[in-house]
């Protein structure tokens, strides 16, 4: 179980950095822009939500507090044909960051 949850957390530390290497700054408090990011969940179990609340806090530690923000978290509750209609609206939202969590939320 702690190592499901250190993958996990490990997995938001990289989708932060990846978020952080794609801006023109290092702090998000520079820029006025809003950043829109969809986070698709396969269900609710302990080590996907500390994953999310993990990518979350690090956002925060890098300047995108609510004000430069804008989070769509969609839970597919476990269900496959909710998690691929899910992906396809968050596609179709043109967010600038798409985290998956769960492989079967990344493969849809």
């Amino acid at each position: 179980m702690m190592k499901l949850k250190h993958i996990a957390l490990g997995l938001a530390a990289v989708a932060v950095l990846a978020l952080a290497g794609c801006s023109s700054s290092a702090k998000a408090s520079t820029g006025k822009k809003t950043v829109k990011i969809g986070i698709l969940q396969l269900i609710n179990q302990t080590a996907l939500d500390d994953a999310r609340q993990g990518f979350e806090q690090e956002l925060a530690k890098e300047g995108y507090k609510s004000d430069k923000i804008k989070i769509d978290y969609v839970n597919a509750q476990g269900d496959q044909s909710n998690l691929q209609s899910m992906s396809q609206r968050l596609k179709q939202d043109k967010n600038d960051v798409n985290l998956a969590i769960a492989t079967p939320a990344a493969q849809a």
